[in-house]
């Protein structure tokens, strides 16, 4: 019975959650919850969160390291590192919110029963409850009210999502899930265990000036990206090779487009990046020191050298973070008269580049109406019928 039940834990605070509310990401779900999948059973329950708590466990809460990048417009490897940042118990903090962001994205939906019935099961042995909880886990329709399920929250780029961790209720669970071990290095969410020993390419890549743009050279391509309003909102793209993983060469391998800090010119005019040709997946965004990385899911583009990709126009404050593809602004980036206009395509974008998890907090994102890539099958993917409803 231990080996089946691993993992299954309620959450328990004594008031309601409304049905279907928008997630935010650094928050977990209040009341006394549990996991639900239709059609699944006890066990894939409990192999699903093995594998979210190991991805969950290699992210972060934001310390000195993300607080210093944070002042570098341009630098997003802040973000990622593990040096001075903060400690066990706060992370630890972070990584109970991961590990109900990462089950929606693999396609449960998490139910909250009444407080009465939550608070009496809590009360009975793990063996009890593991039994009850058998018999809910798959049901098509289970005991409770479905408060949440991957509705793509990340897409509307909500200001709230960005701050500490508040794992909400209280955990209670047959294993060690309250004193984790200390994370490694993670990849593919389809293989956890796997780790990459490439370095992780460091040069920033910083917007060029009008006089670096009358010609191109044949070993990289143009990347014009927009991002509208001031503040510390940031979008960190990396470039993958052609197995979805970090690349092992020298070259440039993260790009941050940034919003001016102050006021000014806020319109959100595009910057043109030289970048090495390769896919480049919109791996993470950022508000101040804090990020949501998409290592679950993620729109990518592909550039090749000689090539000039319009990879739009974003705008945080519009409530849809997914690309504007006004050609108009890409052009008014590029030096009139210059051939780069004619060479200008807009983005292939498609979902479904998945990557490491690393940052504050991991989610899915996934711009509507593009593609998705062959054999994706988290986010919208893993649903088991389409949502009625945030």
């Amino acid at each position: 019975m231990a080996a089946i039940v691993r993992g299954v834990f309620l959450a328990g605070v004594l008031f309601a959650t409304p049905a279907l509310a928008g997630a935010t990401l650094n928050q977990s779900t209040p009341g006394y919850t549990y996991f639900n999948k239709p059609g699944a059973d006890l066990a894939a329950h409990a192999k699903a969160i093995d594998r979210c708590r190991d991805l969950a466990e290699a992210t972060n809460q934001a310390g000195d390291a993300a607080a210093k990048a944070a002042t570098d417009p341009h630098d997003s490897t802040g973000y990622w590192s593990r040096e001075h940042n903060a400690g066990r118990e706060d992370n630890h903090q972070g990584h109970l919110v991961n590990l109900e962001n990462c089950m929606v994205v693999f396609g449960w939906r998490v139910v909250v029963l009444d407080p009465a019935q939550g608070q009496r099961l809590a009360s009975e042995s793990l063996a009890v409850r593991a039994r009850q909880l058998a018999d809910w886990v798959g049901a098509d329709t289970p005991p409770g009210v479905v408060v949440r399920r991957f509705a793509n929250d990340a897409l509307d780029g909500s200001p709230d999502s960005f701050g500490f961790a508040v794992p909400r209720g209280t955990l209670l669970s047959i294993d060690d899930l309250a004193e984790p071990p200390e994370p490694g290095p993670h990849l593919d969410p389809d293989d956890p265990t796997a780790s990459s020993s490439a370095p992780y390419a460091k040069r920033k890549l910083t917007p060029l000036g009008r006089d670096h743009l009358m010609s191109l050279r044949g070993d990289s391509g143009l990347v014009v990206v927009g991002l509208a309003g001031a503040g510390s909102f940031r979008l960190i793209f990396e470039r993958v090779d052609a197995d979805g993983q970090p690349p092992r060469d020298s070259k440039g391998a993260d790009l941050t487009v940034a919003q001016p800090t102050t006021g000014g010119d806020v319109g959100g005019g595009a910057g043109v990046y030289a970048v090495p040709e390769g896919r480049w997946r919109l791996a993470a965004i950022a508000r101040g020191r804090y990020s949501i990385n998409f290592c679950l899911g993620a729109p990518s583009f592909s550039v090749a050298n000689g090539q000039v990709v319009f990879a739009g126009q974003f705008d945080p404050a519009s409530g849809v973070l997914a690309p504007t593809m006004n050609p108009e602004m890409a052009l008014e980036a590029l030096p009139a008269g210059s051939p780069l206009r004619q060479r200008l395509r807009p983005a292939d974008w498609v979902n479904g580049s998945t990557g490491q998890c690393r940052g504050a907090y991991i989610y899915a994102l996934e711009f509507p109406g593009r593609p998705f890539e062959g054999g994706y099958h988290l986010g919208s993917m893993a649903q088991p019928s389409a949502p009625s409803g945030r």
